[in-house]
């Protein structure tokens, strides 16, 4: 009977042959106490990433549930202060305005074509024909031209009239018409007179020919 051929050997093979490794109990406690604690370590490790992993988990749900729907958009909420803002411009806007309509109250433009008075007040044209009546338009017409106080004799033959009386009503009337059609205050004379003087274009008022 041939001998059966021997298999080469390996160095692994020689060494755990030669060597073989025998466990006596206190190195298997030792190593099932080893084993026991890494154990242990690796379900804290757990414990304590759980909410952790949790957290992470939702987060990741919400933002998907969230990515698939429509955004809506946030609503803007205009600050307190902007409104103020606006109200304190409307206002100066309002006093500009006011400071206007004051500062032309007293200037009248004289249309010499057709024969008017033009007031700006406010924005608002206010106008006097004096078309209706050729004396008052010429009485305009010299003391615009004289600039200064003329007699009454002197108006007396420039208007034709009989009397000094008949000035004194021309003037009056002129002014009456003035004040209700060009909204002029009550006690403002677009003529004034004067005893000893005459009459004359009231200073305060300017006329700007056109």
């Amino acid at each position: 009977m041939e001998k059966e051929q021997k298999k080469p050997i390996t160095v692994g093979g020689l060494v755990a042959k030669t060597n073989s490794p025998v466990l006596n109990e206190r190195q298997i406690t030792q190593f099932q106490k080893i084993g026991e604690e890494q154990a242990e370590i690796i379900r804290n490790v757990i414990k304590t990433a759980q909410p952790i992993i949790e957290q992470i988990k939702q987060a990741n749900e919400r933002s998907f549930m969230f990515g698939s729907l429509e955004r809506k958009p946030i609503r803007y909420v205009r600050p307190v202060e902007y409104d103020i803002l606006e109200e304190l411009q409307e206002l100066n806007k309002n006093h500009k305005r006011l400071l206007s309509s004051q500062e032309d109250s007293n200037v009248i433009i004289y249309d010499v074509e057709s024969g008017t008075l033009d007031r700006n007040l406010g924005g608002k044209i206010f106008s006097y024909d004096l078309t209706a009546n050729g004396k008052r338009k010429k009485l305009l017409d010299v003391l615009l031209e004289r600039k200064t106080y003329i007699q009454t004799k002197g108006l007396e033959a420039i208007l034709s009239c009989p009397s000094s009386q008949a000035v004194a009503k021309i003037v009056q009337t002129f002014n009456d018409y003035a004040i209700n059609t060009l909204r002029l205050q009550k006690k403002t004379k677009l003529i004034q007179g004067k005893k000893g003087s005459g009459y004359r274009i009231n200073p305060k008022i300017h006329i700007e020919k056109e």
